[in-house]
């Protein structure tokens, strides 16, 4: 056997992931899917290729050998950006490391580096081929999260209706005392007068 031939009996076999179908559920009723270039089972298409719906839900191939047309989660990212520039709405579901979601998950404010050349700790020469970095930053007495500053602003503005509800209802109650001395002096005074005679 020729090693070429090797080589492709040895290729890995595209592989499938699809997403769970109550994950899929619960953020379609949250973004209204109405396209995936990614689609299980395979509809023909080169979903890098194509216009994107409005609402799109991207779970790409999670390594170039598993993807058809030769295309991996790099080149469904560029088009996610493409589109979105576009005005549309992408989710984009992908694996991560999982200190990246550590990161995410404590609040992290993150910051593409681009390819940062390191520098051997010997030499002080830079890395020949550097790989992309991303800047995490967790700062101390930070803003609250954006659900936790959601909940805060929900909460002011429950508060502030409450204290509009009790404002009224003390005008009410102001204007039913007012009414109600109206009408009780109204009749102390039609029984101080007499009866007009028939």
């Amino acid at each position: 056997m020729k090693k070429k031939e090797k080589m492709l009996e040895d290729k890995p076999k595209k592989e499938y992931w699809i997403t769970p179908p109550e994950l899929y559920r619960e953020l379609d009723q949250e973004f209204h899917f109405d396209f995936d270039p990614c689609p299980y089972p395979y509809q023909g298409f080169d979903g890098t290729e194509v216009e994107w719906g409005k609402s799109t839900y991207c779970n790409p191939p999670f390594r170039k050998s598993d993807g058809k047309n030769d295309k991996g989660p790099t080149a469904f990212i560029r088009k996610a950006i493409e589109e979105n520039k576009k005005g549309k709405d992408v989710v984009v579901i992908i694996n991560t490391n999982a200190f990246i979601n550590m990161l995410i998950e404590a609040g992290a404010e993150m910051r593409s580096m681009g390819r940062v050349k390191w520098q051997d700790g010997k030499t002080g020469e830079p890395w020949k081929s550097p790989s992309c970095t991303t800047l995490f930053v967790l700062k101390g007495n930070k803003p609250p999260t954006s659900i936790n500053q959601a909940l805060a602003e929900e909460r002011e503005r429950v508060v502030g209706l409450i204290e509009e509800i009790r404002g009224m209802r003390e005008e009410s109650n102001q204007a039913l005392d007012y009414l109600q001395d109206r009408i009780e002096k109204d009749l102390l005074s039609s029984q101080a007068k007499p009866l007009p005679d028939k």
